[in-house]
């Protein structure tokens, strides 16, 4: 496989994983018994926003890394078709 794509892959693993961050708990500065009633928790909210930030950039780079390859591949047949046109 391509070695970028290994790396990019490994990367956005790496960060994603990160996301799990969000469940540290900072010390409580003072008494928070009155907003114990919630319906959905922080943590979770925060959670679910950092992993979806996540793989919107982790898409971003795996679709940079697709169009960078086809890009490549051209250059690379437009060179092909320069050499062999400068053998005539």
């Amino acid at each position: 496989m391509n070695r970028r794509l290994l790396t990019g892959a490994a990367l956005a693993l790496a960060i994603c994983l990160s996301a799990f961050a969000a469940f540290a708990e900072a010390p409580a500065a003072q008494d928070l018994a009155r907003y114990k009633e919630e319906s959905i928790p922080g943590g979770l909210l925060a959670l679910v926003a950092y992993m979806a930030m996540w793989a919107l950039l982790a898409g971003f780079v795996g679709w940079t890394l697709l169009r960078q390859t086809k890009v490549e591949a051209a250059l690379q047949a437009l060179e092909d078709r320069i050499d062999g046109g400068a053998g005539r």
